[in-house]
This record gives structure tokens, sequence and C-alpha cells, in this order.
């Protein structure tokens, strides 16, 4: 036992490694911060940690935890939590429903990890407002969430509908799965704000330029779509093209089919581009 701080200093917990707290003196420092990435901690993640409801940064990534660790619970009673992070550390099971109660959430990466199973709608938003009308927009779930890095484990079943009402996503890292079914039935078109969008190696149908309505897609701040090794298939539509800040275009290992749009040209932000591995004709002139 490391006893107190004694003297009116800080509490011995506050200089332990990877902790960080912020000064406060009603009734005590807490404990804001933690971060033990890349410490070679095992076994499982322990409940209790749901206890720390003033806890903004818990970062656990890169740890090899016990082939039974699992996503407690209890991590959804962290009220304050913005950044969540437990990549790389060999957790399997599923992502708790009960999560959409961190309506703080800004980052959520849980990437490269042995997550396997459907992804629910229920992880983002409530289930009591799933059942209302999709138009409307929720006040309560990962609301806030800019960033979702779920990439490299084993998901199955559909994309979430949900995803939707996620509108301040800017970077969406689904690669590298076992999605399935067709992504049609997806409107993005108001999440005006994201940036990255990484869909490949998953086995996915559809047409992708349904993702993106082109009355949105015209104000989309898209840099970064990569959907290559899937099943997508259709004409790759001149909708799918009207995004003025795209960066990079990789629809390759596709069955696209049809010609080449002609405004593929006027993408002048665009740095890569890879169509190749379909079934598209024409080709692409510089200037």
């Amino acid at each position: 036992g490391g006893g107190g701080g004694g003297g009116g200093g800080a509490p011995s917990y506050c200089n332990w490694y990877g902790i960080t707290c912020r000064r406060s003196t009603i009734p005590r420092d807490v404990v804001m911060s933690i971060d033990l990435s890349q410490n070679e901690l095992r076994g499982t993640l322990p409940p209790v940690l749901g206890l720390l409801k003033q806890l903004m940064v818990l970062r656990l990534n890169d740890n090899i935890f016990s082939d039974d660790a699992t996503i407690p619970s209890e991590l959804s009673q962290m009220d304050a939590l913005e950044e969540l992070e437990i990549a790389n550390s060999n957790l399997k099971g599923s992502i708790p429903t009960s999560l959409h109660q961190l309506v703080e959430l800004k980052k959520l990466s849980l990437h490269s990890n042995r997550l396997a199973g459907p992804l629910l709608d229920a992880v983002f938003i409530p289930t009591n407002i799933i059942s209302q009308q999709q138009q409307q927009q929720p006040t309560r779930g990962l609301v806030k969430l800019t960033s979702l890095e779920l990439f490299a484990n084993a998901f199955t079943g559909s994309i979430p509908t949900r995803l939707q009402n996620l509108r301040k996503l800017r970077r969406l890292v689904l690669h590298d799965n076992a999605f399935e079914g067709s992504i049609s039935n997806l409107d993005w078109g108001g999440m005006t704000s994201l940036k990255v969008l990484s869909l490949h190696s998953n086995q996915l149908t559809g047409s992708p330029s349904a993702l993106f309505p082109k009355t949105n897609v015209t104000r989309s701040n898209l840099q970064n779509l990569v959907l290559f090794n899937n099943s997508f298939s259709g004409p790759l539509s001149n909708d799918l093209m009207y995004m003025p800040n795209l960066r990079q275009l990789n629809v390759a290992y596709n069955s696209f089919t049809g010609s080449l749009p002609m405004n593929v040209r006027e993408l002048r932000s665009l740095t890569s581009l890879d169509v190749s591995h379909n079934r598209l004709s024409g080709t692409i002139r510089s200037g």
C-alpha cells in the first residue's frame, strides 16, 4: 500500500505510471486519464473500471490480455468518458450494447482484436429510440462520436443502419471484417463531416452510390473512400464523383460495370485512384 499523498499534496495514485489527475479540492484530485498502452498487460479487464465516473480517457492499446478477455459492460458507467481505446489487445466477444450510455464519447477504437458477431444498432443508439421514426435525429447515444475504428476484427452481418445518426463522425473505419449484405439501404447523406470511409475487405454488395445521395455529396468533406475487395456492383456512377475534396478513391477488386465516370478528371484533389479488377471500360485522360 502506497498510502496517501500526505501534507496536502496530490494522492499517491496521481503519481502512478500512466495516470493523469485533474487538480480538485472537492473532494480530492480525480483521475482524468489512464494510458497504459504497450505495457504487456495480461489477464482480463476489471469491471471496477466502471466506478471511475470522471475518467475522460482510457487507453489500453497494444496489450496481451488473456484469451477470455472481453469488454465489460460496466465500462458504460463511465459517464464522462470521451476516448475509449483498447486496440490490438486480444479482446474477444462482442461490444456491449450498453455502450450507448457513453454520451460524451468522441473516439472509440477497438480495432485489431478478435471481436466477433453482429455489430448491433443498439451499441450506438438506445433501443427505445431505434423504434421511433427513422428521420428523427436522436439526442441520446453516441451522437458526439467523431472517430469509430473497428477494423481487423471478425464482425459479421450487415453494417448498422443507425450509424447514419452519428452526424459528427469524421472517421469510419470498418475494413477487414466479415460484414456482408447490401449497403443500398444505408443513407449517409447526413454524415457531412465524414472525411475517411474505409470498408475494404468485407463481403458487401450493392451500390456505394446509395450511401451519399447526390444532393448531399456536393458538399461532402470526404477525402478517403476505400472500398476495394468487396462485391459491389452496378455502374460507378457520376454521383459517386461529386466529392470536391476526394484525395483517395480505391474501388478495386469489385464487380463494377459500365464506363468510367466522365467527371473523374474534375476531381482536382485526387492523388490516388484505383479502379482495377472490375468490369469497367473507358480510359482516364489527364488534363
